[in-house]
């Protein structure tokens, strides 16, 4: 039997699956990013032994998939989390910024 080339996705694709990941099943699962990106920070803090933000942590998980990514570029599902961190540490850095700002 011959292989079939699979299309691969359009950027337009992969932010959408990216969207539904981090909108959808993905944060019904781990529930609100902030929350679950400062116990990451927590986590990541003891290992390395100075403590760290929650944008940080989600740096952190951007360089865990682009080392992956440099592994095998065309795996789909790594370009689609990275897409998904982008969006999330965007967020989480406002919210991290907005919580140092009421502290003030």
């Amino acid at each position: 039997m011959e292989a079939v080339a699979l299309k691969p996705p359009t950027r337009q694709e992969i932010l959408d699956r990216a969207r539904h990941y981090i909108t959808g099943p993905k944060q019904d699962e781990y529930g609100d990013a902030f929350i679950t990106h400062q116990r990451i920070a927590w986590e990541i803090s003891s290992v390395v032994g100075r403590d760290i933000t929650a944008t940080e942590a989600v740096l952190c998980q951007i360089g865990v998939k682009k080392a992956r990514l440099s592994l095998n570029p065309t795996h789909v599902d790594s370009w689609i989390d990275l897409a998904g961190y982008a969006a999330l540490g965007a967020e989480i850095a406002a919210r991290e910024l907005e919580l140092e700002a009421s502290d003030e």
